[in-house]
């Protein structure tokens, strides 16, 4: 994912969030992708680290099949 779109997807992040909504942010791999899990998940982590000041983690981060999950909530 480039910088640009990570930047895109927090953007819209931080309005889902203001509004108080619970967020589930979904990547899913495809192909070769899949040999790149480690590095996937690094990327979904640092997208949490980058909204930790207003959300919070309600369901970690897990990986099922081709899908790497996680739940954020707004913080009161």
């Amino acid at each position: 994912m480039a910088k640009h779109d990570l930047e895109t997807r927090e953007k819209q992040a931080h309005k889902f969030i203001e509004q108080g909504h619970k967020m589930q942010i979904e990547m899913t791999l495809r192909g070769r992708e899949m040999a790149h899990v480690k590095r996937a998940i690094e990327q979904m982590n640092l997208f949490i680290k980058n909204l930790q000041e207003e959300a919070h983690v309600i369901q970690p981060v897990s990986k099922k099949c081709r899908r790497i999950t996680v739940v954020l909530q707004a913080n009161k």
